[in-house]
């Protein structure tokens, strides 16, 4: 019973507690950026350009668990959990090597690798089995918290301009200009929806007029017809009728029969036969 008193002090220390652990210049001016930012700005009262320029600033890099912490935590789950008779690591080994491959992560994602471990686990976990549960693990910091609200405005704000856009052209009320000015992505919504016409050179144009009156498609241009060409003075074939010269002269089909013509009359088959 000592014992079970003994991990549970344990666990309540080590699992809770977020220990501060090494940061790099950069790191820390990042944090400390956000940590003002979110002094500064509350999500109630948050203005839509602030929103716009905290969804899309990058998020603090998550610090890396320190060695001390992940020690303790290793050896809570040495503790608690039997290894199996297959493992061959053991101790300072063991730790190192777990260490290796999971002291990346940051202190939140080992604390809650090894509470899930404790939870589930019958044996003591292997790094596979430890880097299935860090992926389970969701950030939820305060500045991801405020980051989300922004983005959510920033999305709301959008949908409300949009609508009003979408209102507009059904109206007639948008010049070219603004037509010109336009996301890509919403003239074609635009157009679908039978508010502004496309053009074959990408450009959009509006569909309906102020006073209501609708604007027919533009109709095609016309198009000239090609001159004939002339045609080969035997066999009428278009287009193999001019040499090099500008010479009209037959088309090669034509040329290479009237020369078997030629030599059939230059040169007639004897129908008789010799002595």
């Amino acid at each position: 019973m000592a014992e079970m008193e003994t991990l549970g002090t344990t666990l309540d220390r080590i699992l809770p507690e977020m220990a501060e652990s090494p940061k790099t210049e950069q790191s820390l001016r990042l944090t400390e950026k956000w940590d003002l930012t979110v002094a500064r700005v509350s999500p109630a009262t948050m203005t839509i350009a602030q929103a716009r320029k905290i969804a899309d600033a990058p998020l603090p890099a998550l610090v890396a668990c320190s060695d001390d912490r992940f020690d303790e935590c290793l050896r809570l789950l040495l503790a608690a959990l039997p290894k199996r008779n297959s493992d061959d690591l053991s101790g300072e080994l063991l730790i190192l090597a777990y260490s290796g491959k999971l002291g990346g992560y940051s202190a939140e994602q080992i604390a809650y690798m090894t509470d899930k471990a404790l939870e589930r686990c019958e044996w003591f976990p292997t790094i596979a089995e430890c880097l299935g549960i860090i992926g389970e693990w969701k950030r939820n910091d305060a500045p991801l918290q405020l980051q989300e609200r922004a983005r959510s405005m920033v999305f709301d704000d959008r949908q409300i301009r949009f609508r009003k856009v979408m209102s507009d052209l059904a109206a007639g009320g948008y010049t070219q200009d603004q037509i010109d000015a336009m996301p890509d992505s919403w003239k074609v919504v635009g157009e679908t929806r039978g508010y502004l016409w496309a053009h074959a050179d990408g450009s959009y144009t509006a569909r309906i007029l102020p006073n209501g009156e609708r604007v027919p498609y533009p109709e095609a241009v016309e198009v000239t017809p090609k001159r004939a060409e002339p045609a080969c003075r035997k066999c009428q074939d278009l287009g193999r009728i001019l040499d090099l010269g500008g010479n009209e002269v037959d088309c090669p089909d034509c040329h290479e029969e009237a020369q078997r013509h030629n030599h059939r009359v230059m040169h007639p088959i004897d129908g008789g036969c010799g002595a």
